[in-house]
């Protein structure tokens, strides 16, 4: 299945969409499909990714849509195996976004 599909684990509460991707064996691909869908959508304030298997490239993509995302006030990663090049990319881009 693709991202889109599995997203439908997103519910909405109070203070945002929860988008519930844990555990789908996404990938680096997954990632960067989940990325494109996070940046449509204004209203994801928790991304739980944790358990994909999205390695660095994963989190670059995720990383790249962070600096200009203003909702988002939660990321789960865990267990993603994204080194320390992944964690560069998450800490650039919130250092990045203002919001």
């Amino acid at each position: 299945g693709n991202a889109a599909q599995k997203s439908k684990g997103s519910e909405t509460r109070g203070e945002g969409e929860v988008v519930n991707l844990m555990a789908k064996q996404l990938g680096a691909a997954g990632a960067q499909r989940v990325a494109d869908e996070l940046a449509a959508n204004p209203n994801a304030a928790k991304l739980i990714l944790g358990h994909n298997g999205i390695g660095a490239d994963g989190c670059r993509a995720i990383a790249s849509v962070l600096a200009n995302h203003s909702t988002l006030r939660e990321l789960y990663l865990a267990e993603n195996e994204i080194g320390d090049d992944g964690c560069r990319a998450i800490a650039n881009a919130l250092k990045a976004n203002t919001s």
